[in-house]
């Protein structure tokens, strides 16, 4: 079975072009639009990796981290990659941790975000 993804963020544009990109690589792929969809997808299904914009509206990707690491607190951490407008310092120290595997700074370009998915799934 192909590995499932779970791509979390608001901006149409993304969502409307990486997900047909990343199914060529045989990945399943769902989306969310914001916070609140992305923990409803996470309740009726575990992907294989979470891609979660930090931003997203309507709960924010630390609240959905947060979420994750009380959810997962006794169990293998669902992984995930972070998007983020943000540089790295001290706006990111307190999500850089797991289940967060890996960060890409925006803009990235789509084959960066393929060979991070294949990175951190190769990891797990």
């Amino acid at each position: 079975m192909n590995p499932s993804l779970l791509i979390a963020d608001a901006d149409e544009a993304l969502l409307r072009y990486l997900p047909p990109l990343i199914r060529q690589h045989n990945y399943q792929v769902d989306i969310a639009r914001g916070g609140l969809e992305c923990l409803t997808k996470l309740r009726q299904f575990t992907p294989d990796l979470l891609i979660l914009e930090l931003n997203i509206p309507w709960g924010g990707g630390d609240g959905i981290l947060a979420w994750l690491r009380e959810e997962y607190a006794n169990n293998r951490l669902l992984p995930a990659v972070l998007l983020t407008g943000s540089a790295p310092g001290e706006s990111l120290v307190g999500v850089l941790l797991p289940p967060v595997k890996q960060y890409l700074p925006k803009p990235f370009s789509a084959w960066m975000l393929l060979h991070t998915i294949h990175t951190v799934l190769d990891r797990n």
